[in-house]
């Protein structure tokens, strides 16, 4: 087995269960305890994709200038914590903190996920076993063990 791979499964599987957690759940929180209207939660769920989306090419960018995806996915994810925790108790406080921290879950936790499922596991496979090509097996690996990990949750 190439190094780290299942070390990086684990923490994507926790990603992804964070991830799709917030995707599947959001619309259920919003609507039936934040008492927003369809149009809101869908323009709320649309904004943490679109938080995503920059996240991703932000986490890419980054992690390519100094050269570590661990020094770019580690401080995302803990960063995302006290915003998933403000957005479970301080949503109720105010709608402004929902609109503020639901896209900043969205870019902090899709791009690490982002990371992970392709770049990540692009540069296991490259340093692993010389001579073979491994990068499918890998990104398959972490992806599943990822898929495995959201299902569970």
């Amino acid at each position: 087995m190439l190094p780290n791979v299942i070390r990086f499964s684990g923490h994507y599987a926790l990603v992804k269960l964070m991830q799709y957690g917030m995707m599947f759940w959001l619309p259920f929180i919003l609507t039936t305890q934040l008492h927003t209207g369809a149009l809101l939660t869908g323009i709320l769920a649309v904004l943490f994709e679109i938080g995503g989306i920059l996240g991703g090419i932000f986490s890419g960018i980054v992690s390519d200038k100094i050269g570590s995806r661990t020094l770019v996915i580690m401080p995302m994810l803990v960063i995302s914590i006290p915003l998933l925790i403000l957005f479970k108790f301080g949503a109720y406080a105010s709608n402004y903190l929902t609109y503020v921290s639901v896209p900043i879950c969205g870019f902090l936790i899709i791009g690490a996920n982002s990371l992970i499922s392709t770049t990540v596991a692009a540069d296991l496979a490259e340093n692993g076993v010389e001579g073979k090509s491994s990068v499918s097996t890998v990104a398959g690996i972490i992806d599943g063990v990822g898929s495995l990990g959201a299902g569970l949750g």
